[in-house]
């Protein structure tokens, strides 16, 4: 009995001191590809981060439609071969940082990685095109960095970004601002004709191997 008992303590400690995995079905998130995700999403990120930091946000095969989410503090996400991030086109639906707007946005955060074989998809032209008419009708005010790009860090420390794509962002692929510990490595950006990266501060610790 007494082996029995401090078999199961000795299991319990295990499963504490390892990071778990929470699927996004959990937060509800679907992945059909027309199902708005941006809350489950945001739920998901700032759940893990207050209740549960250290742990990971796993998705598996299928597009997972979002529009601009927070990331957290002491979150990982595991983007699954198949899985796929997909930007919604409207450009009402990104937020802005710093008056620079992006689908993922990091401010002042830190311990934050990304990693898997999944992908991370902007919406390209088509969000281009539909900012440029809006402008042009005078809807949208005429700025910089209007266009979306697909992750940008601000004031961030300890961030990893491991083997995924990116692809079809509307301008870069990640913008960095004062930002310490970045490391991209093995990342592949499927778009020719933008920067897939830009540094805002040339003291900022940043490796980056595409």
């Amino acid at each position: 009995m007494k082996r029995i008992i401090l078999t199961i303590i000795a299991l319990l400690i295990c499963s504490l001191a390892y990071p778990k995995q929470y699927q996004g079905s959990f937060f509800g998130m679907k992945s059909d590809g027309t199902t708005d995700n941006t809350t489950s999403f945001q739920k998901a990120m700032d759940w893990i981060s207050t209740e549960h930091p250290g742990d990971t946000i796993t998705l598996y095969v299928g597009r997972y439609l979002i529009g601009s989410v927070k990331l957290r503090s002491n979150v990982t996400l595991y983007l699954k071969e198949g899985a796929i991030l997909v930007a919604k086109s409207s450009p009402y639906e990104y937020d802005s940082l710093n008056g620079i707007t992006a689908l993922l946005l990091a401010d002042g955060v830190n311990n934050f990685h990304i990693f898997g074989q999944g992908v991370i998809e902007g919406a390209g032209e088509k969000t281009v095109t539909e900012i440029n008419k809006l402008v042009g009708k005078g809807f949208l005010p005429k700025t910089d960095n209007i266009i979306p790009s697909l992750l940008l860090l601000n004031n961030c420390k300890d961030i990893s970004i491991k083997d995924i794509i990116m692809q079809y962002p509307s301008d870069k692929a990640v913008i960095a601002i004062a930002c310490k510990s970045i490391h991209i490595d093995n990342v592949t950006v499927r778009n020719d004709e933008v920067a897939v990266f830009r540094n805002f501060s040339g003291e900022d610790d940043a490796s980056v191997t595409f």
